[in-house]
């Protein structure tokens, strides 16, 4: 453990339920302190505005991609549900261009418009997903806890995986994961490694 410590390397505990309660990191990986005092100072100017449009405009954009990538494997065997997803996909792309709009000199100024861009996108998205898997197997929307059906379990547990791994890195970049931007404060809930991690696996 000493020596995974000192390589950087992370050890992530994961529970039954996919969420990670645990996590060996070496204190010493990043120790500027200015690297916090910045992040906690961003949050009442514009640098927390930006980080966060940045956030939601790069989420956002990549769903938009990802549904026109498998949704175009439809255009020849089902174009009607292709229309369907490419709708889906034009709708994703107009609240991209919308979150690029908004302007603010600081996070709180426009907070609720991100998360309402953030919210409405991933309902579309969701959808999209629907659509892609058809009747291939079960999947009527995204399930958080208690999920049964095959694609929300493999859902969850990628989050779990991806929460864990994003929460390390953020502490080995010296950032405070418990210090959101777009996000309220939640005790127990590390707010940049959610918003992250959700982006990433987005991205792919």
């Amino acid at each position: 453990m000493e020596e995974l410590c000192v390589r950087g390397i992370r050890i992530n505990f994961w529970g039954g339920a996919g969420k990670p309660y645990a996590l060996v990191s070496s204190p010493y990986l990043n120790a500027i302190i200015q690297t916090r005092r910045d992040q906690l100072m961003a949050f009442n100017d514009n640098r927390g505005f930006e980080f966060s449009r940045a956030v939601v405009e790069g989420k956002v954009r990549n769903q938009e991609k990802l549904v026109r990538y498998f949704g175009k494997y439809l255009k020849k065997a089902d174009l009607e549900r292709f229309d369907r997803i490419n709708a889906i996909a034009d709708s994703l792309a107009a609240q991209s261009k919308k979150v690029k709009g908004v302007m603010a000199a600081t996070v709180d100024e426009k907070r609720h418009v991100l998360m309402g861009v953030e919210g409405l996108a991933g309902r579309l998205y969701w959808d999209a997903v629907a659509e892609i898997i058809g009747s291939r197997t079960e999947f009527l929307g995204r399930e958080h806890r208690g999920a049964t059906d095959m694609v929300n379990a493999a859902l969850n547990y990628g989050y779990g995986i991806l929460y864990g791994n994003v929460w390390g890195a953020a502490l080995n970049a010296g950032l405070e994961p418990f210090a959101g931007f777009l996000h309220v404060d939640r005790p127990g809930k590390p707010s940049p490694a959610s918003a992250v991690s959700l982006e990433r696996l987005v991205r792919g």
